[in-house]
């Protein structure tokens, strides 16, 4: 008897050991992948309006930051979140904020994941089974969003579902409804009342069909009444489910990524499809075991699941806890003995690979963020209009911001109250989908006859409002968006953004520009040049914007006697940003040094299309046909043209001509002769149809010339 009670400690010891080394190592893959450059665009919104809460003492229930919808009222704020997230900021600065925030989320709830492990009695390989795919899955959202902190809730929801099914008592109900409360005030309770509805389903059920007599009718509906009325409480008095049904109901989907059906968002994802067949699993186990409840969130939770993109970790979350409790449920002595040894061994093969395939991805998600450390700074560039900011902060006076909806929460946050901004990301709290449409159709580049870009709309909202400045990714479409427009002019530019301003006292449009368009770059600019230098010397002492990098190349070239001699000595490395390299190579070409030119070219650590068109034409000039067509099959197989028309139609111009001069001098090894027929087919297929490329459908020469 002694001896058995020794050995059952032992087993219960080792199995708590086991589990709690699964857990650490699965936080630990967190806490390194939260601390990857923060990604989520809203965060810096909430933060904002917790901060002007709690400093300033704003109502968060009111717009204070657009100047389209200001002062009109919001609706569905998350104020306690929000309160939280900029006590974490204001405690230990943005980036260790944002970052500690994450850890607190992820250590909520892999604890609660653990009490309920715990009381479901899952043996170690259940826990080994279930949590490496609950952590992928938390790893898909591990963003600062109000609804991290809901997915702790699910798992404390569950833990209550459990026990009121055992007990549907006061106690059980009343701790439910206590959980639902502070729900319905923090964030949309929607993943609580579907748990909660499954468990008066899975309730009345067995009372109707087992005669359960463990609690009343009478005790069933006046607590399901009490629970829905719950939904209630809240500011706006509005229940959640009328919130819920008409966004629903609303257009917003459409145009966001995270509502997007899941089979094509994450179509690639073979976790996500895993999950799935997972979650069928759970829905039939289900019902063989009787739990009815269960068995309706897997099936309702999945349709979900599929159908849109955000809803794909929450439900994974959920699924694989109840899987757990149904694991937890076999004996697996009796199930061994009943399985040929072939079948048991393939089953036990499966279970084993399945969680080693979501460790393997989760190590590769970890090494990769953490190679990315080095380059956090330039993730972050990439990300936000961090340069822009500054500039607007510290050169320019304050006033309205046409934007992205992306940046708009950026903005909010780094320049409010000076500047306000055009939209944000709270589309389904304030503004209408009206509104959110024409933000759209400007957030989508589109062309017009002769296939210039379309500037209608965009000239509509500078006429209908009072802005004064434009923050926009610095592509050549968006350059040429806004130059046909009379209101806003090119003012500043970095690497990633672009900035457009009514005030001409302090700007830099030529350099600007050039950031764009390096190959409009011609010696009668010189001048202009010289000025923006000359204002950059003034103001940019103690900073380091990639413009003042672009100017400082353009101030040593200039101030040469002979210029193709410093092209020549000057080494690529010196300078730091392939912007910088890019325009040293069209200056170079400019002056018909092709071999200099293609040392520029070969610099560029990121090389776009027309950098390696260029490189050819360089090739070209210096009579080298062969390594010229290598570098547009190059092209050509990073473009798979002309079938798979990826970019604007100006380049397949550009490719067919380099090739046509190629074919005069050299018989072609990688291209058939007749290729050159098939682009220019295309070509012609594009005037015809009015052809609608991605970029810029004019060729660039045509705006150089109204530039220069």
């Amino acid at each position: 008897m002694v001896h058995t009670q020794m050995l059952d400690s032992y087993k219960a010891n080792r199995n708590t050991t086991y589990c709690i080394s699964i857990f650490i190592i699965c936080y630990i893959f967190l806490l390194l992948i939260a601390s990857a450059p923060h990604s989520a665009f809203d965060s810096f919104w909430h933060l904002q309006m917790g901060k002007d809460l709690l400093e300033n003492g704003l109502s968060p229930w009111i717009d204070h930051y657009s100047f389209t919808y200001y002062g009109k009222e919001i609706t569905e704020i998350p104020v306690i979140f929000q309160a939280l997230l900029a006590s974490f900021v204001s405690t230990f600065g943005e980036s260790n904020g944002f970052y500690f925030f994450k850890v607190f989320y992820v250590t909520l709830l892999m604890f609660f994941l653990y009490v309920y492990f715990r009381q479901v009695k899952a043996s170690w390989y259940i826990v080994f089974l279930a949590l490496p795919f609950i952590t992928y899955f938390i790893t898909l959202r591990l963003i600062i969003r109000p609804e991290i902190i809901s997915y702790v809730l699910m798992v404390i929801c569950l833990s209550l579902y459990l026990k009121a099914r055992e007990s549907f008592k006061t106690r059980e109900l009343l701790s439910i409804c206590l959980l639902l409360l502070f729900w319905v005030n923090y964030h949309s309770p929607i993943f609580g009342y579907i748990i909660i509805f499954s468990l008066f389903l899975d309730r009345a059920i067995h009372k109707f069909f087992y005669d359960d007599c463990d609690f009343s009718w009478r005790q069933w509906f006046v607590w399901g009444g009490i629970i829905f009325l719950i939904g209630f409480i809240k500011p706006s008095g509005q229940h959640f489910l009328i919130a819920s049904l008409s966004l629903l109901t609303s257009e917003f989907g459409q145009y966001t990524a995270e509502y997007f059906p899941s089979n094509t968002f994450y179509s690639m994802d073979k976790i996500v499809y895993l999950s799935w067949i997972l979650s069928f699993y759970t829905m039939v186990v289900s019902l063989i075991k009787k739990q009815y409840g269960f068995a309706f969130i897997a099936i309702f939770l999945v349709y979900f699941s599929w159908s849109t993109a955000r809803m794909v970790t929450p439900v994974a979350i959920i699924n694989f806890c109840i899987l757990g409790f149904l694991l937890s449920q076999f004996s697996y002595s009796q199930l061994s003995s009943a399985l040929k040894p072939s079948i048991r061994n393939s089953l036990l093969l499966i279970s084993v690979s399945l969680p080693l395939m979501a460790f393997y991805i989760l190590t590769r998600s970890t090494m990769s963020i953490i190679e990315d450390r080095n380059n956090k700074s330039e993730i972050l560039n990439k990300r936000y209009p961090k340069q822009v900011v500054d500039y607007l902060k510290n050169y320019q006076p304050g006033g309205n911001i046409l934007n992205l909806m992306a940046s708009g929460g950026y903005l909010i946050n780094k320049l409010s109250p000076d500047f306000k901004v055009f939209i944000d990301g709270r589309t389904n709290i304030l503004y209408p989908i009206e509104f959110f449409k024409i933000s759209h159709s400007i957030d989508i580049l589109t062309y017009g006859e002769n296939n210039k870009v379309n500037s209608d709309v965009l000239n509509s909202v500078l006429e209908n409002y009072d802005v004064h400045y434009a923050v926009y990714p610095n592509t050549p479409g968006r350059l040429l968006m806004f130059y046909g427009t009379d209101e806003l002019n090119l003012n500043f530019a970095d690497e990633n953004f672009l900035l457009f301003s009514k005030n001409k006292k302090i700007s830099f449009p030529v350099s600007s520009q050039l950031m764009v368009f390096p190959m409009c770059w011609n010696e009668a600019l010189s001048i202009s040049i010289q000025k923006e230098i000359s204002l950059a010397d003034t103001l940019f002492s103690n900073k380091s914007y990639a413009l003042k990098s672009v100017l400082l190349f353009l101030k040593g070239y200039l101030s040469q006697n002979d210029k193709s001699k410093f092209l020549g000595a000057l080494n690529p490395t010196d300078l730091s940003l392939d912007l910088s390299r890019r325009l040293a190579a069209y200056v170079a070409l400019n002056s018909h040094e092709y071999s200099i030119a293609l040392k520029y070219f070969a610099s560029i650590r990121k090389q776009n299309e027309h950098d390696l068109l260029m490189t050819a034409y360089s090739l070209i000039k210096t009579e080298d046909y062969y390594a010229a067509e290598n570098m547009l099959f190059y092209f050509y197989s990073k473009n798979k043209y002309p079938k798979k028309i990826t970019i604007s139609y100006e380049k397949i111009a550009i490719f067919s001509q380099l090739l046509k001069i190629i074919q005069e001098h050299y018989e072609l090894k990688q291209f058939l002769p007749t290729y050159r027929d098939e682009l220019e087919d295309k070509l012609k297929q594009a005037n015809y149809n009015n052809g609608v490329p991605l970029e810029s459908a004019i060729l660039y020469q045509d705006y150089c010339k109204s530039f220069l």
